[in-house]
């Protein structure tokens, strides 16, 4: 069963929550629970995201099988970030921008060097990304061995798709 959280930005409810949060997931599911995305955005301050993923670390790595910290590249700010209500969600959007662990220049942030590797890496890649094999180089230095990511359905249709 997978399960996304982000209690420092989006969620109702706090970090040291996720314990209590898989387990509610467990009574009710007799799945595996996955965590297929949680991260912090630096959107306020990289403390913040150094915080969330060192203590995402503490509370998830060994409750859970598999974790993926969301994201490894920031959303360039020429882009749109997918969501529902896009600018009107205030600077709700606008976190969605920065919860990569690497700007948008390709620097690392504070918090990629608390990244531990024992979780994987989702990553979501547009068709013909130019970031794309940055990203595999920045994974296999921070030796990345499980990545969630995926292409549109719709991708197919574009020119080129098959290469």
């Amino acid at each position: 069963m997978g399960v996304h959280g982000f209690p420092l930005d989006w969620n109702h409810w706090k970090i040291d929550d996720w314990p209590r949060k898989v387990q509610e997931i467990e009574d009710i599911c007799p799945l595996p629970v996955w965590v297929t995305e949680v991260g912090a955005s630096s959107f306020g301050a990289n403390e913040v995201q150094v915080f969330g993923i060192q203590r995402t670390n503490e509370l998830l790595i060994g409750r859970v099988e598999h974790i993926f910290w969301y994201s490894l590249l920031d959303l360039p700010p020429t882009w749109e970030a997918t969501t529902r209500h896009k600018e009107s969600e205030g600077s709700a959007y606008y976190r969605h921008f920065y919860l990569g662990l690497v700007d948008a220049e390709g620097r690392a942030k504070p918090a990629f060097r608390h990244f531990d590797n024992r979780m994987g890496i989702c990553q979501w890649f547009h068709f013909e990304d130019h970031r794309l094999d940055f990203a595999v180089d920045l994974l296999k230095s921070l030796g990345v061995r499980e990545l969630r990511t995926g292409l549109s359905w719709a991708d197919w249709h574009r020119p080129n798709a098959t290469a």
